[in-house]
């Protein structure tokens, strides 16, 4: 009966007679021989799957799915972490936007206490507090931004500028509410520009992922990493089969050998009883031979006794002159 699985086309057998082991049985017929040869020719997984050899490419083949698993895991870590990263960048780009929101509030709060502070002075637009207060936040712009044109000042403004030692308290609350809303403005541009590249990170990530496919690749890798251990596996069960087959081979052929020996020594044993029956029917022929010849023998010399007998007694009625009834009975007498 088949079972488990095929090397070579060679499906694995087990002799539950012998125990799973090929033995050669010169005693049975032809048919019994080229199926016991047939046999012998067949990988049995029982044998080759014990001892230290089937030890070592089971730790191997364990070995080997631990790699491919770690490969899965691995990758499956790392997509986690891709999506955990994305989460993140778009859970910090909301609140930027939020922050954002929130600067934009600041700023209309220094809007209304710019308007509370003209309310309070009750400074002319037209004053010349006014204008030098307007030159002054020019001033700072270029220092902001000094290649912006808009913001370069003339000679003219330069040397007016440089006669302005003093502030008022007017100029003093107005600049410091334009020092208050340029730092909102430059945490809006920073919050901005890290939403660009936040969203950039997040487009650049997806886009990679549908070019790569990691997990389709790490789930590659570990079905090569097992097909590799198979084959391995294989071939090192294959290995060891040939080399049972080998010395179940020279086991068989020992015992072949042990066999024609004793088959040889059988048939000496029953030339050496035909050649004693032989010797001893020659010699039972040639006692009947010489039986015969004494037998024949004794036969002529008996005959030759009568003879003589007879004429002793035909000698001796002559010498009696005995009655030929007398005679007659006696031949009566021999006769019988």
């Amino acid at each position: 009966m088949e079972n488990g699985f095929s090397i070579g086309g060679i499906y694995p057998k087990q002799d539950i007679s012998s125990g799973g082991k090929v033995v050669a049985d010169t005693g049975y017929t032809r048919s019994h021989r080229k199926q016991k040869e047939e046999e012998r020719q067949s990988i049995y997984l029982g044998d080759i799957t014990q001892g230290d050899t089937q030890d070592q490419v089971s730790e191997k083949y364990a070995l080997a799915q631990r790699r491919a698993i770690k490969t899965i895991l691995d990758q499956l870590e790392d997509d986690v972490n891709t999506d955990d990263g994305m989460a993140e960048e778009a859970a910090h780009i909301q609140q930027l936007q939020e922050s954002i929101r929130g600067y934009y509030d600041g700023i209309d709060n220094v809007q209304s206490r710019r308007e509370r502070i003209q309310n309070t002075y009750q400074v002319d637009p037209d004053s010349q507090e006014q204008k030098d207060l307007e030159l002054m936040q020019k001033a700072e712009q270029h220092q902001r931004d000094p290649f912006h044109e808009e913001y370069m000042l003339t000679e003219e403004e330069q040397e007016h500028l440089n006669t302005l030692h003093e502030r008022t308290m007017y100029q003093q609350d107005m600049l410091l509410c334009d020092k208050e809303e340029q730092q909102y403005r430059d945490n809006i541009n920073t919050a901005r520009r890290d939403i660009e590249i936040g969203k950039a990170t997040i487009y650049a990530t997806q886009k990679a992922l549908l070019k790569v496919h990691p997990m389709t690749e790490a789930m590659d890798a570990a079905e090569d990493i097992m097909d590799a251990a198979n084959q391995e596996r294989i071939g090192a069960l294959f290995e060891e089969g040939v080399d049972a087959l080998e010395e179940k081979n020279a086991e068989t052929q020992t015992e072949i050998a042990e066999n024609q020996e004793k088959a040889l020594e059988e048939k000496v044993k029953r030339e050496k009883i035909k050649a004693e029956e032989a010797e001893r029917e020659e010699a039972e022929e040639e006692l009947m031979s010489s039986v015969l010849s004494a037998t024949l023998q004794a036969m002529t010399f008996g005959q030759q006794t009568s003879d003589s007998m007879q004429t002793n007694v035909k000698n001796l009625i002559q010498d009696q002159v005995l009655l030929d009834v007398d005679i007659k009975g006696l031949r009566v007498d021999k006769q019988i």
